[in-house]
């Protein structure tokens, strides 16, 4: 915790039985001596007395001190690593002690499981405090893992300022890093939580670019994050003084501010903005820009991008129509596009269409109004979009989603060797044809629109909704069944586009027939039985349920019970992770289960704590 002094307090950077940065482990091994080929042979003696080779029967002989603690706290990459203690078969008769097994390997292999540790760790930015960064936790295991992790150079690449200990950090992982590509990860703090000597702020700005700036021809990515106009106005200096990034393949920009009023905003916006980097980013693909604007007419490296991500721009400061148009143009691979608040500025502009045949994930959040989507997606064709994320308060969205759900798509001829404009026709469909994925966060709309939205999009197969900040009576729409023709061919009909050869065929007059796993927020345990049953009862069960944990009381428990249903209850731990990938079922794939979260109303981890962070060694300098 913090002193009141906003410095480290004493002994802050140290935990009970570790080194000073607080990771440091006991040792359980030593550097394997080197070995004959007679001597790599097994003999029956050591395969009578060895156990199988399995990662979850490792033993490493008994020796107080040596081997990770039971609750060592390992994240889960270093679970196959882990090591149970057990009794030395060796002892008796003198013989020196078993290396672990994992030393065995050969190095590469080893060098290999490190580096997929590091690449499953989280976001920089996401991780909960106090957790120590992967390659610097197995540096820490026994001297033989911290000589094969200093020497493995693929280890070092994320170069993260947080606070000013980082920047001491952050020279140590250059040096390890040798001539890799690097990942630049610079998080400055406001002036209303700026802890001076621990925080990054103005004074430590242009320090922490003068670590990093000579290596910029190694850079692979840029996120930098600004809470404060000075410091805007450093990275300006710094961004536009600094030269070509040869490498660089993600940029992200972030300036985030409590204005408190548009007078503030305006003002900081005024200045214009600078030429970054030479204009000469060759290898980006990645641009983000958050409350951030660039001289678009000089930014030619906006092209060959796969992923945009704009949010935050008043019409004023946004990017004109013909430098948007340009841009996705010359991005034909573009699959991801997110705007908040954020898109081409407003306008007149012509009505030629952009083909966007790669794109796969559409996120709209806060736009300016349902008509300035619509305006905007009628000039894109985006016939393969598979994830669409919806925030949209404020506003009536029922005009947008009828759009959604039937707008004009391509113009064909009449007939293939027709050439003339104007015997073309129109042909007319949902704007997303394969939809897989929909997450509605916020949205207003009456029935109408949301249910022809939904029965356009027969092809979801995973849908999260937090109806807590929808409009009434939209979770009623789920249990709306149209009219059956009778036909057992009725499953050929529009609604039957979407039903999955799975060796059932659901009726294809209930909404969403391919369903497959959903989310719910902001539903009773009445309402949440009630659609599991509806679902029941048409043949359309869906396998996972991903429901809050506030909502399992007493009658959901009971009636599990009585129905058979499987549940899952997630470790607080989930919170950090992607729900979709949290559960993997060895059992049954169309076995229905629920699997329960935590809702909202989870304290905030983002908070510094000082002493907290890991630090470097001095014998690591």
């Amino acid at each position: 915790m913090e002193n009141d002094t906003g410095g480290p307090s004493e002994g802050s950077r140290t935990h009970k039985g570790h080194g000073r940065d607080g990771i440091r482990g006991p040792e359980v091994g030593k550097r394997p001596p080197s070995r004959t080929q007679a001597q790599l042979q097994p003999t029956a003696e050591a395969a009578a007395i060895s156990p199988p080779s399995s990662a979850s029967s490792v033993t490493a002989p008994s020796n107080p001190g040596h081997g990770p603690p039971p609750s060592s706290g390992l994240p889960p990459s270093l679970h196959l690593l882990q090591l149970r203690p057990g009794p030395s078969k060796f002892a008796h008769v003198g013989y020196p002690r078993p290396m672990a097994s994992i030393n065995s390997l050969p190095t590469e292999l080893i060098v290999h499981i490190f580096a997929l540790g590091v690449q499953d760790e989280a976001d920089p930015d996401s991780v909960p405090p106090g957790s120590p960064k992967f390659e610097v936790l197995v540096s820490h295991v026994c001297r033989y893992w911290r000589e094969v992790a200093l020497t493995a150079s693929n280890l070092w690449t994320t170069i993260h300022f947080r606070t000013v200990p980082h920047m001491h950090r952050a020279e140590e992982y250059l040096s390890r890093s040798g001539r890799m590509l690097i990942d630049v990860v610079v998080d400055t703090t406001s002036e209303t939580e700026h802890k001076p000597g621990f925080t990054l702020f103005r004074n430590e700005f242009r320090q922490v670019f003068s670590i990093v700036t000579p290596h910029i021809v190694r850079w692979r990515s840029l996120s930098l994050k600004v809470r404060d106009l000075q410091c805007k106005a450093a990275a300006r200096e710094v961004l536009s003084s600094c030269g070509s990034a040869p490498e660089l393949q993600r940029l992200e920009l972030w300036h985030i501010e409590n204005w408190g009023n548009a007078e503030h905003l305006f003002d900081a916006i005024g200045p214009p903005p600078v030429v970054v980097f030479d204009e000469s980013l060759p290898s980006l693909r990645s641009v983000s820009l958050i409350g951030v604007n660039l001289p678009w007419r000089y930014s030619s490296f906006l092209r060959n991008l796969i992923s945009i991500q704009l949010a935050l721009h008043s019409n004023d400061v946004r990017i004109p129509y013909p430098d948007w148009y340009r841009m996705l143009s010359e991005s034909p691979g573009l699959r991801s596009l997110s705007l908040h608040y954020s898109g081409p500025k407003n306008g007149e502009w012509p009505e030629d269409r952009v083909r966007l045949e790669e794109l796969r994930e559409v996120s709209l959040t806060d736009m300016d109004s349902p008509e300035y989507v619509q305006k905007l997606f009628s000039r894109l064709y985006m016939p393969n979009v598979s994830t669409l994320k919806l925030e949209a308060p404020g506003q009536d969205y029922s005009p947008l989603l009828h759009y959604f759900a039937d707008a004009p798509q391509e113009y064909v001829p009449h007939s293939p060797d027709d050439d003339d404009s104007s015997s073309m026709e129109v042909r007319r469909g949902p704007v997303f044809p394969q939809l897989e994925s929909l997450t509605v966060v916020i949205l207003e709309s009456d029935k109408d629109g949301w249910r022809a939205f939904l029965r356009s999009s027969s092809t979801l197969r995973q849908v999260d909704f937090d109806f807590s900040e929808m409009s009434d009576g939209l979770f009623d729409v789920l249990f709306e069944v149209a009219g059956q023709s009778g036909s057992s061919s009725s499953a050929d009909t529009d609604m039957g586009s979407g039903v999955p050869s799975n060796g059932y065929a659901p009726a294809p007059s209930v909404l969403l027939p391919s369903l497959r796993s959903v989310r719910f927020a902001g539903l009773t345990s009445h309402q949440v039985r009630a659609y599991i049953t509806f679902r029941r009862s048409h043949r359309c069960q869906i396998q996972k349920w991903h429901l809050e944990e506030r909502i399992r009381d007493a009658k959901m428990i009971k009636w599990m019970k009585e129905t058979s249903m499987m549940e899952v209850i997630l470790p607080e731990s989930a919170k950090f992770l992607d729900l979709s990938e949290v559960v993997e079922w060895d059992g049954d794939e169309e076995k229905e289960r629920i699997i329960w979260f935590k809702g909202e109303d989870v304290e905030d981890d983002d908070d510094l704590v000082e002493g907290d962070d890991e630090f470097v060694e001095e014998e690591d300098v």
